[in-house]
């Protein structure tokens, strides 16, 4: 919220489900801000960012990209995967990033030189700080510029909740009694000590605890098996195996 009432660019990373979209959807819409999200991929091109040449109704038209149409719309532009994108795409972001208008020199005179709405407001996430991908869950993402980084004026690490809210959490999606979620939200937690330990090769997010919850419940409150569906069986078998040891310690049985 800083960020937005003062203007500064934010990156937010961290391991995937700890809700690093979904904090910067909520401050947006608690405080009143249209939201645009867009996901950023490999073989993303500077055109879907700026807009391209299309032809529409028989004519040759200039389509604005998601970027100039938030920044003349005074939205918040979320640049979702942000460390997937190649340089020739994040070098785009740059002259925003520092509050600059603008330009997109392949367009017609009245889309050349964008100014930003004065609501306008930049913000992005990704599962590394830019430095690479550390842990190997992250295929795909890019060692990225330090200049580009560097025009983040926030960087936050997102780590997953605290057990209290996440238990709310799996209480309020799977409809779960409190003691029942907190035995899923400890196991997680479980994991996610192992994965930090070098144990195991994977962590486990909440949106996996929440699918888990919800498995378990359509097989009459078996949550070992809705844990072996929603994330174990994803697991080489050495994992696998350590994650069954601690269902059985959590829950008093294996799948």
């Amino acid at each position: 919220i800083i960020g937005f009432q003062m203007n500064m660019p934010i990156y937010l990373w961290g391991f995937h489900g700890t809700g690093k979209t979904t904090i910067l959807q909520q401050a947006a819409a608690r405080t009143k801000r249209p939201f645009m999200r867009v996901q950023h991929s490999l073989n993303m091109q500077e055109s879907d960012v700026l807009g391209q040449w299309t032809v529409k109704d028989g004519s040759t038209i200039f389509q604005l990209g998601p970027l100039p149409m938030a920044m003349i719309n005074g939205w918040v532009y979320c640049a979702d995967e942000y460390d997937t994108a190649m340089p020739n795409v994040t070098t785009v972001y740059q002259p925003v990033l520092e509050g600059q208008n603008l330009i997109i020199k392949d367009a017609p005179p009245m889309f050349r030189k964008i100014v930003p709405h004065p609501n306008f407001r930049f913000c992005a996430t990704g599962n590394t700080n830019g430095i690479g991908d550390e842990t190997g869950l992250y295929q795909g993402t890019l060692m990225q510029n330090a200049a580009n980084y560097s025009r983040f004026k926030i960087t936050e690490e997102v780590q997953y909740m605290d057990e209290p809210i996440e238990v709310s959490i799996l209480q309020s999606r799977a409809k779960l009694r409190k003691q029942e979620a907190t035995k899923i939200v400890r196991f997680g937690n479980k994991i996610r000590d192992a994965f930090s330990d070098g144990k195991i090769s994977m962590t486990v997010s909440p949106r996996e605890l929440i699918a888990a919850a919800e498995l378990g419940i359509a097989f009459g409150g078996k949550y070992n098996i809705g844990i072996d569906l929603a994330f174990a069986n994803r697991l080489s078998r050495v994992d696998k195996k350590v994650v069954q040891e601690y269902m059985q310690r959590s829950f008093g049985t294996t799948a």
